[in-house]
């Protein structure tokens, strides 16, 4: 689903824009399985951008005002895991998101 260069892209796209990428979300009838997610909130330009780049078959929960798309079989590819600590710790010193 995801490659390392894809999952790259979309965490430099959502940091530019405001939102999060997860590794750990579980979604609706995910039973506790965790997956890669993105937290949209209201940044309707990250949407966009899920949907141009035919991001998968993804799902979509609505809680409100924030918007998370999430891949159920999408977990982080081989070689990425540096990638995804790094944004979490961005995301961690940022009040933004």
């Amino acid at each position: 689903m995801f490659t390392k260069r894809s999952l790259q892209s979309l965490i430099r796209f959502c940091e530019d824009h405001g939102a999060q990428v997860v590794d750990d979300y579980s979604g609706r009838g995910m039973y506790g399985a965790k997956c890669i997610a993105v937290y949209c909130g209201r940044h309707s330009e990250v949407r966009d951008y899920l949907k141009r780049n035919s991001m998968g078959e993804g799902r979509v929960d609505s809680m409100g005002f924030d918007v998370v798309h999430y891949w159920p079989s999408a977990t982080v590819p081989e070689g990425a895991e540096q990638i995804m600590e790094a944004h979490k710790a961005n995301c961690a010193d940022n009040e933004d998101y």
